[in-house]
């Protein structure tokens, strides 16, 4: 099952302290044309890799109706940062539920 990450006040200093979100890897498509060596911001980066680890590796994150019930719980107006890491989860994807 596919976790997803959502984080109320970010500690990234370029995002600022907003909410932001992160996806899995699976999330990613194959034919990305940032995957591989050095484009992948996700990868590239040493505390955002981390953290995407543990997000695949179930460590951390929420089921996909969790991850949503927190977004629909944002005040109206709230700035946020989707996918740090990751992308939308595909109608295709049978691993939300």
């Amino acid at each position: 099952m596919l976790k997803f990450q959502f984080v109320k006040k970010s500690s990234n200093v370029k995002v600022g302290a907003i909410p932001v979100t992160n996806s899995p890897r699976a999330t990613c498509p194959s034919a990305c044309p940032l995957s591989g060596e050095g484009g992948c911001y996700a990868e590239a980066g040493f505390h955002t890799r981390l953290n995407w680890d543990k997000l695949d590796r179930g460590e951390r994150g929420l089921v996909w109706s969790s991850f949503l019930d927190k977004i629909k719980a944002l005040p109206a107006g709230q700035l946020w940062r989707h996918n740090v890491s990751g992308d939308l989860p595909s109608a295709s994807d049978n691993e939300l539920s």
